[in-house]
Parts: C-alpha cells; sequence; structure tokens
C-alpha cells in the first residue's frame, strides 16, 4: 500500500491539480492550447527523440516484453471491437474506431512518470522501447481491420487495392 501512494499518488495528484486549476477557471482555454501545442509539438518528441536516440536496443528490445504488451494491447482492440459490435450493437465501422482507442494505451504520458517513481530513470529503456514501435503497430493493426471491414468481403488484395 505504502507503494501505491508513494508511486501513483503523485501523478494522479498532478493530473488532479491541471483539472481543478482548469475548472475553477485559473488557466484560460488560451493558456490550454498553447500548453497542449508546446508539450504535444515540442516537448514530448524532444523527451522520446533524446530518450531512443540514447537507447540500447541491443539491452532493451526484448521480445518476451514486447510481445507480451501488444498481446494485451491486441486483446484491449479485441475487446473493444467485438464489445461495440455484439454489447451495443454499433455497426462495424463504429466497432473498429472504438477497438481502435482501445488498442492505445498511454504508455507515454502515465506509463514513464510511474515507471520512473517505481524503479528509476535507468527501469524507462524498456518503456521508450514499447513506445519506439506503439505507433506503427496500432495503427497497421487498426488501419487494417478497418480497411478489412470497409471491404465487405471483397478481400484483402482487392481492399488494398481500393485504397
Amino acid at each position: 500500500m505504502q507503494a501505491l501512494i508513494e508511486v501513483i499518488l503523485p501523478v494522479f495528484l498532478v493530473i488532479g491539480f491541471g483539472y481543478v486549476v482548469r475548472w475553477r477557471g485559473l488557466f484560460s482555454d488560451a493558456s490550454v492550447d498553447a500548453l497542449m501545442r508546446f508539450t504535444q509539438n515540442f516537448a514530448i518528441p524532444c523527451l522520446l527523440f533524446t530518450a531512443i536516440s540514447t537507447l540500447d536496443l541491443g539491452r532493451t528490445f526484448d521480445w518476451r516484453l514486447l510481445v507480451s504488451f501488444y498481446t494485451g494491447a491486441t486483446a484491449g482492440f479485441l475487446a473493444g471491437l467485438f464489445g461495440a459490435r455484439f454489447l451495443f450493437r454499433r455497426p462495424w465501422e463504429d466497432s473498429v474506431a472504438i477497438g481502435f482507442a482501445c488498442l492505445f494505451s498511454n504508455s507515454l504520458l502515465l506509463g514513464l512518470p510511474i515507471t520512473e517513481r517505481a524503479y528509476g530513470t535507468e527501469a524507462l529503456g524498456p518503456n521508450y522501447a514499447i513506445v519506439a514501435i506503439h505507433a506503427p503497430f496500432c495503427y497497421i493493426l487498426g488501419i487494417s481491420v478497418m480497411e478489412a471491414v470497409r471491404a465487405r468481403g471483397a478481400g484483402v488484395l482487392r481492399a488494398g487495392a481500393r485504397s
């Protein structure tokens, strides 16, 4: 319980503080937009470039870690896809979009600070290895399934030729 308080609570306190500040009007919409542009277009790409450029790929890319992480991500995608389709009776296109949202974890903005607080900066390498291939894996899976759904049984080759 102590580790939970020391590791997780500070991260969510920062998130909660940001919510309260915005909710109380202490931070304007323009300020939020400017902060988002700075973080998404400058700070996060610089963090990732610096971290991944110094990453020892031979030591960090453990196929077992990647398989376990992406098996879970794929399971989340399938749960969202089939849950939306069969539980909520959504059309297949909507179901793929919902599954796509379930596919992406927050391994960057939450995974990195929690890992760093729990294990220190030397343990961030595997997280960066996951982040390095996260977007390509998720986009290939999600877009491939969406194109297969949009092809309406025409086959993979025809769907690819039509796109």
